[in-house]
């Protein structure tokens, strides 16, 4: 008798051990916390932006947030532009500006890679657009291209960056001084982790 006592006595111990207590509502706040922190971290960590980049925004039939130097740029606001479109002159050197435009899709069904082969072509070289590199980014869904004009090669270099979407584009072109083009490789890295996506 004493060994069946002893045996039930140690199976009710072991049980109350091993049961699960109710979440309290601290816990339950607290996981749903370290959830959605756990998610932020995954699917978009925050950018820390540097070179003079800041975001600019736009709601404008096609919603978008990229950064630019805007310290270093002035919108112009002289000339009439299509619907969300933007160019930026630099302050010291007129001759160098930024594009920055959405455009919707004229067919969803084009890829992202048709889409990049058929931006630099053969064609766009003769025409005096010299690409020195060109990717496709796939975790932003964008590519880009960098290099210079032939008749500009010792005066400026040019990048684009192209943001492909379910919907519509974003297209960011960038010529600019030579002497900056350390500066500049250095905010593509910055513009190529963006998914254009204001979030």
């Amino acid at each position: 008798m004493t060994k069946v006592l002893f045996i039930i006595f140690t199976l009710f111990l072991f049980l109350a051990c091993t049961s699960e207590q109710p979440a309290t509502d601290e816990a339950i706040k607290q996981t749903a916390v370290d959830s959605i922190i756990r998610e932020k971290d995954t699917i978009k960590p925050t950018l820390t932006l540097t070179d003079g980049l800041e975001i600019f925004s736009n709601i404008e039939q096609v919603d978008f947030c990229v950064p630019l130097p805007l310290a270093e740029y002035i919108k112009d606001t002289e000339n009439e532009y299509e619907r969300a479109k933007f160019v930026f002159r630099n302050k010291k050197k007129k001759e160098y500006e930024l594009v920055l435009q959405g455009m919707f899709r004229a067919d969803p069904k084009v890829s992202i890679d048709d889409y990049f082969k058929n931006t630099y072509t053969e064609e766009s070289e003769a025409e005096g657009k010299i690409v020195t590199e060109k990717q496709i980014v796939r975790s932003t869904s964008c590519f880009y291209a960098k290099g210079f004009w032939s008749n500009l090669g010792d005066k400026q270099k040019f990048l684009e960056v192209t943001w492909f979407r379910p919907d519509d584009v974003v297209f960011l072109s960038v010529n600019y001084d030579i002497k900056d083009t350390t500066t500049w490789n250095n905010r593509l890295v910055q513009l190529i982790k963006t998914d254009s996506y204001c979030k």
